[in-house]
């Protein structure tokens, strides 16, 4: 077992090696400001652009803030500094705060796509009775994202499951090791099952459904159903991007669970992966949904207006 410096807390993991951590330090440094840009980029154009007025945008939003905050507040100023050091800067306080706002901006990241890709069942089936779901049920959706992120990142708190050193050994997350106590170790599989397993399987086959049920020719639709035709090729890039930059960590923590030694390759992919994926809801729009990008281009004073239909 490593100790952290700072912690004097006994950590399971062993440090990376010295060669590595300048490449992970400065990766997550730099993946971290690009993020926050892109995802500042993205917030203010919900907040400013009159193109972005679908009710399908206040989920991007809500998925847009928790990538922004995450970043921020439990991202790279303090994993990429400390791993840069080769230790935990920042006490052992701020350590469970900082796991503490990792996990709820996982979790209500994990809720928000889930709740993304559940909408765009929902939207599709209520474009056919030419009617929408109503504003309330966005609001009450929202809500519900973070108060499940809440009741899940508050237990390790209360030592129902337990905060501590990450895989890298230099900085602070939920341990998934097999050595932390009963209840930490009912907490863990139930964490793993509903909140990781279940909103997966849920969000793949919802967007599934969605996806396949836009294969047809746009030929003849209005506007509105192009625009909704766009947000759901967004939202279909957007979910398998985020879960294929989940992996790695879901991985990691499988492999936690079994007792082995963890192979450092995947600890330096998983650190870097979780940090690179807050440019994925960005990307995404921009790639599938005219709309947002004249908006974000616009920010920046970039035209790009054309009569063409609405996507891609």
């Amino acid at each position: 077992m490593a100790e952290i410096p700072s912690l004097g807390d006994e950590c399971p993991w062993s440090p990376l090696d010295s060669a590595y951590r300048v490449y992970v330090g400065v990766f997550l440094i730099i993946s971290g400001i690009l993020g926050v840009v892109a995802n500042g980029w993205l917030v203010t154009g919900f907040l400013i652009s009159p193109l972005l007025n679908i009710k399908t945008h206040l989920l991007i939003l809500n998925l847009t803030v928790n990538c922004l905050g995450r970043g921020l507040l439990a991202g790279f100023p303090f994993a990429g500094t400390s791993i840069l050091a080769g230790r935990w800067l920042f006490g052992a306080k701020c350590c469970q705060l900082f796991a503490f706002l990792q996990q709820l901006f996982g979790m209500s990241q994990v809720a928000a796509v889930t709740m993304l890709a559940v909408e765009r069942v929902m939207v599709t089936r209520y474009l056919y009775s030419r009617t929408h779901p109503p504003l309330q049920q966005y609001v009450t959706g929202i809500l519900l994202c973070w108060t499940t992120a809440a009741l899940w990142s508050v237990p390790p708190l209360l030592s129902w499951g337990r905060y501590g050193c990450d895989p890298t050994a230099m900085s602070c997350s939920l341990q998934w090791d097999l050595n932390t106590g009963y209840s930490s170790k009912i907490y863990n599989i139930c964490l793993l099952l509903l909140g990781g397993i279940l909103p997966a399987t849920l969000m793949s086959f919802c967007i599934w459904c969605a996806v396949s049920s836009e294969g047809r020719s746009s030929a003849g639709m209005d506007v509105d159903r192009l625009s909704q035709r766009a947000l759901t090729k967004t939202v279909g890039v957007l979910v398998p991007g985020l879960c294929l930059m989940w992996l790695p960590h879901s991985l990691l923590v499988l492999w936690s669970l079994t007792g082995i030694p963890l192979p450092v390759p995947l600890v330096i992919l998983a650190t870097m992966s979780s940090e690179a994926s807050a440019v994925i809801p960005i990307s995404a729009c921009m790639a599938c949904d005219q709309n947002m990008r004249r908006a974000l281009l616009g920010i920046l004073g970039i035209s790009t207006y054309s009569p063409a239909k609405n996507g891609r």
